[in-house]
């Protein structure tokens, strides 16, 4: 899956800037009772938002359950991120890896575009036993 970039604020800096955006607010506010009151409204409420927020950024760390993620079979995405050229590879699954033994001699372009690939999921070309490698993750 492509993530893309995240900044992560952890709830001090979050907390910061928002004291900081109050402060800002109140300096520029002459001080009455009315004032005061939504003042403190405002306070309450940023501070259930800084909640809020917490709250997502900790279900965004701890990720999606395991149950609620399809497993798909690295053979499978290969097989699709390859297209036709998946038809020049003999693909074989493993318990702890899949190998990929080219079926004839691929030449450069193809061997080139298998090879990026299979790095992209972390494997590598053996050329001792002449075959493609991606290890599988153990869990």
């Amino acid at each position: 899956m492509n993530s893309l970039p995240v900044e992560v604020l952890t709830r001090d800096e979050i907390e910061r800037i928002i004291e900081e955006m109050i402060k800002k607010v109140v300096s520029e506010i002459p001080s009455t009772p009315q004032v005061d009151a939504e003042i403190k409204a405002e306070i309450k409420n940023l501070k259930a938002q800084i909640a809020e927020m917490s709250d997502r950024i900790n279900e965004l760390s701890a990720g999606l359950p395991a149950k609620a993620v399809a497993q798909v079979p690295v053979e499978d995405v290969l097989r699709g991120e390859l297209g036709g050229l998946a038809e020049l590879l003999e693909i074989r699954s493993q318990t702890d890896q899949v190998t990929l033994r080219p079926r004839r001699y691929l030449g450069r372009e193809d061997f080139r575009s298998v090879m990026e690939t299979v790095r992209r999921h972390g494997g590598f070309w053996s050329s001792m036993n002449r075959i493609f490698v991606i290890r599988k993750a153990k869990g």
